[in-house]
């Protein structure tokens, strides 16, 4: 812990049993400690908690805080955390000894005086760690931005809910707000914005930061809340909940929430904060977690309408099997559709995913000039919208599944061997650029179920598609693929041409200025195509 003022008091800790500061046990029972600090910096504290005990690390009455100057109860709060160690059972004085040099070493680079170094302290090594047990609570809800802040300092002060995954909504208009989505959606450390108003007592904080690192099982049958606060109008937007362990087990009860705040007037909505759950042991994965994941942004009026409503946060799963780049993205505003967007892109971390997820009423933003790249499949089950520029690319072996109907503004699968199957009678438009060329080994984009049929609307926008095999699409403007394959069942205004020979053109202009008209170009029977010169 680091304490920001000139004396320290680790004061009523509630049925705590034992209390160590920097290795060095300083109180017992219910009292308050013996001693204190009058020096800045950061302190190692040790809590030894008796089976039925209930203990309180920050919050109001029971937390490792400051006082006043001269010592008096005056002024609590002004408390880092560096780093926090849960074990699942009592430690011995030994391993509360071994833990403390541990983190002596770590954050303040020193050894404790008469103990071995931390370098060679043996920290004790509980496999599975019962981190939030049935009906336990870690709770962070209002802990983040103060009214009017967001992480990069002062908001635009526009009357609007808070903003975080989500981008928070003004008050008279519901358009988002003056301070767009931030912080990573891999890896969330920053805390939800304040509604967006100076006036005190107009706005509220948003959700603080939970950290979870394990490096066994996690057990999860309690709550994990990062909440942004309720208020009349201006609510704060959710925080962040970021979880790192081997292995993930939850029951139906458990909750991780990263929601915004309500606003009780159904005006200037909060957006969702953002969870990140990434698994690091072998063959791990999210089948033993049955609890609820949400980062909502303030929902209200009717499900399924659009209103006064924030923008979606973001959840994003990784088994380490699926990699750095991989993991699924979901965005979901559980039911209730909204015109404030989540951003992708921007000052927004984290663009390569293996699923994207999009549901509940959500809009899924792509910022200008900004790649989403996509390893597996793109649920679209509500709204995307890319910005000018913007390209979602497809990669990785396999087949990627696309569902819902998508507007891109470019389209991109550069890997050979790709499928990319559309689900059926779904429609997708791309209004800048299409990009596909598998070589030989062909990208094959067709329909996901047999004999099925999809449409690619093309109007407009710039068409390069080249070792391809398209099967199943119903072309809106014409478009021809060259030295690709015909799987079947295409409409008319797809023209498929197999193996070309190159040739050698030359313009000429004999006939219009229109680049694809053949009868401007000599020294061949077409106009140019990819394998020319």
């Amino acid at each position: 812990t680091r304490v920001f003022g000139d004396w320290f008091d680790a004061s009523y800790v509630a049925h705590t049993g034992e209390v160590y500061l920097n290795g060095r046990k300083i109180g017992t029972g219910n009292g308050k400690t013996a001693g204190g600090f009058l020096h800045r910096g950061y302190h190692v504290i040790a809590y030894r908690v008796r089976p039925t005990a209930v203990s309180s690390i920050g919050s109001t009455q029971y937390r490792a805080g400051l006082t006043s100057g001269d010592g008096s109860n005056g002024a609590r709060g002004g408390v880092q955390l560096g780093e926090l160690l849960l074990w699942n059972r009592p430690l011995t004085e030994a391993e509360i000894l071994d833990a403390s040099a541990y983190l002596a070493k770590k954050w303040l680079d020193a050894e404790m005086p008469g103990y071995k170094s931390g370098a060679d302290a043996d920290i004790p090594d509980v496999q599975v760690v019962n981190a939030a047990a049935d009906g336990a609570k870690i709770d962070v809800t209002g802990r983040g931005c103060t009214r009017n802040r967001w992480p990069g300092g002062d908001m635009k002060n526009d009357s609007s809910g808070g903003t975080h995954g989500g981008w928070g909504a003004k008050i008279t208009s519901f358009a988002e707000n003056g301070t767009p989505p931030y912080d990573s959606i891999v890896n969330p450390v920053l805390a939800g914005s304040g509604g967006g108003q100076t006036v005190e007592g107009n706005a509220t904080s948003g959700g603080g930061v939970i950290w979870l690192e394990v490096e066994g099982t996690l057990t999860m049958d309690g709550t994990l809340v990062a909440n942004g606060n309720n208020y009349t109008h201006y609510a704060g937007a959710g925080g962040s909940v970021n979880i790192m362990a081997g292995r993930f087990v939850g029951g139906a009860g458990a909750v991780i929430s990263a929601d915004a705040g309500k606003a009780s007037s159904g005006t200037s909505s909060a957006g969702g904060g953002r969870i990140a759950v990434k698994l690091t042991g072998e063959g791990a994965d999210f089948s033993d977690y049955h609890g609820a994941m949400t980062a909502y942004g303030y929902r209200y009026g009717t499900p399924g309408e659009t209103g006064k409503r924030g923008g979606a946060g973001t959840i994003y799963l990784r088994t380490a099997a699926q990699g750095e780049n991989g993991g699924t993205l979901i965005v979901d505003n559980g039911e209730a559709k909204s015109s404030c967007k989540t951003l992708v892109g921007g000052d927004v971390e984290g663009t390569a995913f293996g699923d994207v997820i999009v549901r509940g009423g959500a809009n899924l933003a792509l910022a200008e000039d900004a790649t989403l790249t996509v390893g597996g499949d793109f649920a679209n089950e509500a709204t995307f919208t890319a910005g000018a520029g913007a390209t979602v690319v497809f990669v990785g072996a396999g087949e990627s599944v696309v569902s819902g109907d998508t507007t891109f503004a470019s389209f991109r699968c550069e890997t050979p061997g790709k499928t990319i199957a559309f689900a059926e009678g779904s429609t997708q438009k791309v209004t800048e650029k299409m990009v596909v060329d598998g070589g030989e080994d062909k990208v094959t984009l067709k329909a996901a179920s047999p004999e099925g049929s999809w449409t690619l609307d093309l109007t407009g926008a710039s068409v390069a598609i080249a070792g391809a095999a398209l099967g199943g699409c119903q072309a809106v403007a014409a478009f021809t693929a060259t030295e690709s394959e015909d799987l079947g069942g295409n409409s008319a205004n797809v023209t498929i041409i197999g193996k070309l020979e190159p040739q050698t053109l030359t313009w000429t202009g004999a006939v219009s200025s229109e680049w694809g008209d053949a009868g401007n170009w000599t020294g061949g029977d077409r106009a140019p195509l990819q394998v020319d010169t």
